[in-house]
């Protein structure tokens, strides 16, 4: 059965539940902006770009994941909220971002089953 099947079929059965606010998460953590740049070297400020910190600060995303998931979330986002072309034209690599993330969620979701 594949995943959609899977999910389908839960979703069949009982009301999924989803996981809660992102970015009010990452504000509990007060990060600051090496937190956010890493070692990417990007010439712009990047504070409060919570996208980047799949890859600047994984354990992050993953933590939140986790506890959503501990808490009893079926489905959990993927954090990307601003991951399109337009807002991540300094990335330059806005597909392969998008990947990470969800690779990212999923396997935080595998952990914590």
């Amino acid at each position: 059965m594949s995943a959609a099947e899977k999910f389908r079929a839960e979703a069949a059965k009982r009301i999924l539940i989803t996981d809660g606010g992102f970015g009010t998460e990452i504000q509990r953590w007060k990060l600051g902006e090496t937190d956010y740049a890493g070692k990417l070297g990007l010439a712009r400020d990047q504070k409060g770009n919570n996208d980047i910190l799949a890859l600047t600060k994984p354990e992050v995303p993953a933590s939140i994941h986790r506890a959503y998931f501990e808490a009893g979330s079926d489905i959990a986002s993927t954090n990307t909220f601003s991951a399109n072309r337009i807002s991540k034209k300094v990335l330059k690599f806005c597909a392969s971002f998008r990947r990470t993330v969800c690779i990212q969620a999923r396997t935080t979701s595998s952990s914590s089953s």
